[in-house]
């Protein structure tokens, strides 16, 4: 096979892990409004910001991205660390709704999470060199 061909097969395995992570966390959306219908409460969720819950699928291409990527080289690497920060920064803003706690009280995390993007972005440069 040559580069141009395993080129294609990564993009296309890549697709369709965001795909897939894309789709399963659209079912959970479903299963928790599900379970809202039939009067299931569900303590950890405030209703009022259910619309939180499309911010959180923004973060599952990312998260696909560092799963495939890390099964592809076997180790947490600068690409894994990167597409995991940035996951976990769309992710933080989703919960910060949905459990409707206070930016005011949560904002520093952010700080935290800028200083893991920027290491980890540090070593993504050299790894394209």
């Amino acid at each position: 096979m040559n580069e141009i061909d395993a080129s294609a097969a990564n993009s296309r395995r890549r697709s369709r892990a965001g795909e897939i992570a894309t789709g399963v966390i659209v079912i959970l959306i479903g299963l928790v409004f599900l379970a809202d219908n039939f009067g299931i409460d569900l303590l950890f969720f405030g209703w009022q910001n259910w619309w939180a819950l499309f911010i959180l699928v923004g973060a599952a291409p990312p998260a696909a991205r560092a799963f495939d990527r890390y099964r592809q080289v076997g180790t947490i690497d600068a690409q894994v660390a990167h597409a995991m920060v940035s996951a976990l920064a769309i992710a933080t803003v989703a919960l910060i709704f949905l459990l409707d706690a206070s930016f005011a009280l949560w904002w520093p995390i952010f700080l935290v999470i800028g200083g893991l993007s920027m290491l980890a972005s540090g070593g993504r440069r050299r790894d394209r060199a």
